[in-house]
Formats: C-alpha cells, structure tokens, sequence
C-alpha cells in the first residue's frame, strides 16, 4: 500500500469515527448530568464508564499517532495534526487549556467524587448537543470542548491542505 493509499484508508476511518464520536459525548453528558440522582453503584459505573470513554480515544489517538508518524517522511501527513493530538490527549487527561473549565476539569480527574458538586457536574458535563451538534447549549462544560477539540482534529487531519495548526490557534 503506498502511503498516499494508506492515509486515505486512515483518513476514510478517521471520517466514519467523526461521525460517530458527537454520539459518544452526548452518551458521557446525560449520564453525568443525571449525577445527583445516582446510586453509590450508579456512581462506581459511571466512572468506569468515563474511564472507558477517556481511555479509549487515548489508545486510538496513540495508535493514529504511531500511523501517521510512519507516513510522516512520505509528506502526506498535515504535520500540524501531531500538535492537535497531544493537544487533544492533554484535554483527555484532564490538562484542559479552557482556561473557564480549568478548576471542574482538574476537581474531576483528581476525583470522580467531585461530581457530587451540581456547579462541578454542570461545567463538565455541559448540555447535550445532539448528533449534528446543532442544538443550543445551555451550558458549555468540558464536554462540549471535547466534542470541539476533536472537530479541530478532525479538520487537521481530514482536511490537511486546509488548516495548520497555527491557523487554529490564531484565532
């Protein structure tokens, strides 16, 4: 497979994941939002849960990592898609750079019990935006950043003649 080809099939998958992953943050806000109703089980679940979510875009962000730096002397790679990913692997490990979000983000990964807090629980969770992520958000948590981090990725990488990261960071 050349690496032309082979970015195209990354890219191909990266494009179906996009399209799924709005559904995801939508699965991980209206749990959280529902916290304060929450058996002691209910809780321990719902970390897992979070843990789950949290930990599965670190591992396919290491794995698109691993791909795309193989393609990397090939020049087919957006360069500045690196920059996004451990961006967006710092927000997934809970190193937010929304600054309004800073003390909910860290409370929660410092711990999950935080969530008891209903202020801490608004600014994580957010609103639920639907699919489409058309609908209004009431209030914007870190969820809702993640949903806009990963579209910003998403563009770098499924669009590499369009944007570099400098671009998106200049406002």
């Amino acid at each position: 497979m050349t690496p032309e080809e082979r970015y195209g099939y990354i890219s191909d998958w990266a494009g179906r994941a996009r399209g799924t992953n709005p559904n995801v943050f939508d699965e991980l806000t209206e749990p959280l939002l529902k916290n304060g109703e929450w058996s002691e089980d209910e809780f321990v679940e719902n970390e897992k849960l979070f843990k789950s979510i949290v930990g599965g875009f670190l591992r396919q962000n290491k794995l698109l990592n691993a791909e795309l730096s193989k393609l990397e002397p090939s020049g087919v790679v957006n360069t500045a898609v690196f920059d996004a990913l451990n961006c967006l692997n710092d927000e997934f490990m809970g190193k937010t750079h929304a600054d309004l979000l800073k003390e909910a983000v860290e409370a929660v990964f410092n711990d999950f019990g935080a969530l008891r807090s209903t202020d801490i629980r608004r600014k994580f969770a957010g609103s639920v935006t639907s699919s489409a992520g058309t609908d209004s958000v009431e209030v914007f948590g870190y969820v809702n950043f993640l949903r806009i981090v990963t579209l910003v990725y998403s563009v770098l990488f499924l669009c590499p003649d369009l944007w570099s990261i400098s671009s998106v960071t200049a406002g």
